[in-house]
């Protein structure tokens, strides 16, 4: 991870002495300058952390707790709840502060990793749902810090904005899908390592410096009402925004391919065939796919020409795995049977990472004046159809699923290809900012510790979250718990982005990470009783967390680029991909992690798993403690309500602005399917990949394995994804890479695709894991550099439309994969990116149409 970082360091120094030969994007004249890179890093670290254990929890979750489809059915409620909360957490977010909740939403994370120490209906239920209030939080807030990170070094340095969001977002998705790479064979100590590590990952988020462009009064009082009122005005206006509209497919489809990989590709594909053990082992191979995707097309992206290319082959790359899978694919043994499994893991991981990156960066471009309500409508659509592919999957076949997502694909591209009337040119400055300017900060600082809190805490969660559908199998209560988790996350992101901005970025991310921490923590006795709870509160603060992340990185790095007078859009793209790049590493150090503690024990036993949730507590109250070294943001919102009292009337309509004003944007509303997508690619990657692909075939302790193989590829491809994004055209062509690959995995399951004994038993899960992490980064770096590039007056906002769509997208998934087959969640991922693709087309066609008649 120090190597990681280091080499992040040195490309941002790179891009401080490299300058674009156009106008720097703003001009500032301080005396010192912020170094945006540094909260990059922090941001990405903190979410690899943090990650690497939820998502190797989320990979098992459907294979280890089978019992009465528990693990599925907690899933699937997660990302409802994560959904419906990230409908308001553009308006949370906004009240908390990015920092506050980033940290903030690291908490439901850590509770819902608790709960799969004993895990039961009575505790995976709740934690789910809270954590599907966390989740909303703090993936709004990370799209919208690490859009106001790129932003900033843009602008300090003279750089293009959209490639400084599309790079930071590769950093940022890269080391974000890293971690996959860490799942295990003892089950309680797996999760004990997870919760360890999402610790970490929240102490890390401390260390991030605030980067509230509106500022709240500290005190301040602001009532239900008038949270719901903000809430409900930062998520629909951005629906007014065709661009929204048409990319709201696309974040549907990102949801929909997600929960696809962790409910239906792990349990009908890698579980057949490896065993649950095997799950990890395929995980890990998405997970490193998904990691070198999102650096590879955060460092692509440059507009949206680069966005719609990227975006194009992720898409391409995941259709033809469900196509695969759908038509072709058989489980077969031997060295045959593990290389299909491993190549579509890889190719699912590449499409998730392409979605991750492309749909950030398509977002911060886009939405610039509303960041948080776009990344809000990002993960309501991603979780509603993580959620929806969660709760169809126990009642319709893999390939039915499969059949599902080749239509969402096609009509994805359909509709991109009918939008794109107008992108503004790469080459013209996309933000003039002419204000006062303050004392410069060492920006980059912020972006490391951000980073690195994420990746702690993350590390912890995402293992777990791997785990989730495979241990607390019991009465379906992992499943549904991550369900309950994703619908809550959906809700709460409706009202996060004031919440937010009533926190403060910074206490919103720590307040955030508080639903991740009870989340795992659940997991240590998981029940009914704990699970349930946790996932609703997690919901929350997922969503407070993400929305400030979200804001948090945007403002950090159009500080940065203002303080170095760098192109806005070039710094966006680093700083996301930077802190993608280290959040997907979660991916690849908490599922081996996972692996680790689970195959020595005796595969899915009670005290492993213990042991591994509680390690992943350790991890996430580290990464909660790195939160609060985040440097505090001083903007506008803040000083516009220092001294003030909303009334009860003056509250209810600010959070019905929060909620309404990013849907009135076009280009919201086109990056809405996007959204949905990207919550669809990671709630099928921890529900199905991880249950019938990997575990089949490698066993639990395997899950971890291959969700490392996923974060590894999914940090490479967000570090590699973040560094090429300096507009909105490499954010279509990087988008259209991950795109492309996970559509490859989703074909290559749904037609060819079977379970084979011997190397190919293990190679297939593997390089279907790397494929799936490749896309994931994709999708996580240039959805944040979009949103930080589109919506800059509304970033919390934009973050909290992210985060909503996610979520949403993320709750189906984990809903109906306890009703479905995997085949028939293949189509449902397949039909996603179909959708959700087209949305996006269109939307890059528009702006460039629009930029042509403006020019």
């Amino acid at each position: 991870m120090e190597s990681a970082v280091m080499v992040s360091a040195a490309s941002f120094h790179d891009l401080e002495s490299s300058h674009e030969p156009e106008k720097p994007l703003l001009v500032d004249n301080s005396r010192t300058r912020k170094n945006r890179a540094r909260d990059v890093h922090i941001l990405s670290s903190a979410f690899l952390l943090i990650f690497l254990a939820f998502g190797a929890t989320q990979n098992l979750e459907s294979t280890l707790i089978t019992e009465k489809n528990l693990g599925t059915t907690s899933l699937g409620i997660l990302y409802l709840s994560f959904a419906f909360f990230s409908l308001v957490a553009s308006s949370v977010v906004r009240r908390l502060g990015s920092k506050n909740s980033l940290i903030l939403g690291t908490t439901g994370y850590w509770l819902f990793i608790a709960a799969h120490l004993k895990p039961t209906w009575y505790i995976m239920v709740p934690v789910s749902l809270y954590l599907g209030f966390a989740s909303s939080i703090i993936w709004v807030e990370q799209g919208a810090y690490l859009t106001a990170a790129a932003r900033s070094h843009a602008r300090d340095n003279g750089l293009h904005e959209a490639t400084v969001i599309g790079n930071f977002n590769g950093e940022f998705w890269g080391m974000f899908a890293c971690r996959q790479d860490g799942n295990a064979g003892d089950i309680t100590l797996l999760f004990t390592v997870f919760l360890c590590s999402m610790t970490l990952g929240t102490i890390l988020m401390c260390f991030l410096s605030k980067r509230d462009e509106v500022e709240h009064p500290h005190g301040s009082s602001l009532n239900l009402l008038a949270t719901l009122s903000s809430s409900s005005m930062s998520l629909i206006p951005p629906l007014f925004d065709i661009r929204m509209l048409l990319i709201i497919p696309l974040m549907a489809y990102t949801g929909l391919q997600q929960a696809f990989v962790w409910a239906e590709f792990t349990k009908f594909i890698v579980k057949p065939m490896f065993g649950v053990s095997g799950v990890g082992g395929a995980m890990a191979v998405y997970g490193a796919f998904d990691a070198i995707c999102s650096l590879t097309a955060g460092r692509l992206t440059s507009g949206l020409k680069s966005i719609t290319l990227i975006v194009t082959g992720g898409a391409l790359v995941q259709a033809v795995v469900f196509i695969w899978l759908l038509l072709f694919y058989s489980p077969s043994s031997g060295l045959h049977g593990t290389m299909n499994l491993l190549i579509m893991a890889a190719l699912l991981g590449i499409g998730d990472g392409v979605f991750n990156t492309q749909l950030s960066a398509l977002i911060g471009i886009f939405f610039k004046h509303d960041t948080e309500g776009a990344f809000a409508q990002l993960k309501v659509w991603q979780c509603g159809g993580v959620a929806l592919i969660f709760f169809i999957s126990p009642y319709i076949s893999l390939q039915a699923m499969l059949r599902f997502f080749e239509n969402l694909y096609r009509e994805r591209r359909t509709r991109k290809a009918m939008d794109s009337a107008g992108f503004p040119d790469e080459e013209t400055p996309l933000v003039v900012d002419n204000s006062p300017i303050q004392s410069r900060r060492r920006h980059t600082r912020d972006v490391h510790i951000l980073s690195c809190a994420f990746l702690l805490i993350f590390l912890a969660y995402g293992a777990a979250q791997n785990l989730e559908t495979s241990v607390n199998t019991e009465d379906d209560l992992g499943t549904i718990s991550l369900g309950i988790l994703y619908l809550s996350f959906t809700f709460f992101s409706m009202v996060a982005s004031p919440v937010v901005r009533a926190l403060g970025s910074k206490n919103a991310l720590i307040l955030g990470t508080t639903g991740y921490w009870l989340f795992i923590a659940a997991n240590l006795i998981p029940s009914w009783y704990t699970m349930v709870p946790a996932s609703l509160y997690m919901g929350f603060a997922a969503s407070i967390i993400w929305v400030g992340q979200g804001t948090y990185l945007t403002s950090t790095a159009r500080s940065h680029a203002k303080d170095y007078n760098l192109h806005e859009g070039t710094v966006i793209g680093h700083f996301n991909g930077e802190f993608w790049g280290m959040f997907a590493t979660h991916q690849f150090v908490g599922n081996l992690i996972s692996l680790a503690v689970l195959t020595d024990g005796t595969g899915g036993s009670t005290n492993s798993t213990t042991l591994l949730f509680s390690v992943f507590l350790i991890s996430m109250t580290l990464g909660t403690i790195l939160m609060c070294f985040l440097h505090k943001r001083n903007g506008k919102a803040e000083e516009n309500t220092q001294d003030s009292s909303p009334s009860f009337y003056a509250s209810l309509l600010s959070l019905s602005k929060a909620i309404v004003t990013p849907l009135y944007d076009v280009r919201m509303l086109l990056i809405i399917p996007l959204m949905a997508y990207s919550g669809l690619q990671q709630a099928f990657v921890w529900a199905e990949y991880t249950k019938y692909i990997v575990t089949p075939t490698l066993g639990v302790p395997g899950v971890g394995g291959a969700m490392a193989v996923y974060g590894a590829f999914d940090a490479i491809c967000s570090l590699a994804a973040g560094r090429l994004t300096s507009g909105l055209k490499s954010i279509t062509i990087i988008i259209s890479g991950g795109v492309l690959l996970q559509a490859i995995i989703f074909l290559w399951i749904l037609l060819g695709y079977s379970a084979e004994s011997g190397v190919l038993g293990i190679v297939y899960p593997l390089i279907m894991a790397a494929v799936l992490g490749v896309g994931d980064g994709v999708l996580n770096t240039q959805l944040s550099a979009l949103l930080g590039i589109f919506f800059k007056n509304d970033t919390e906002g934009a973050f909290a439309q992210l985060k909503v769509w996610q979520s949403a997208s993320i709750a189906v998934i984990f809903f109906i994969s306890s009703y479905i087959s995997l085949q028939a969640m293949l189509i449902v991922m397949l039909a996603a990116v179909a959708i959700s693709y087209a949305a996006f087309v269109c939307l890059s066609l528009r702006e460039k149409a629009f930029q042509s008649s403006t020019s």
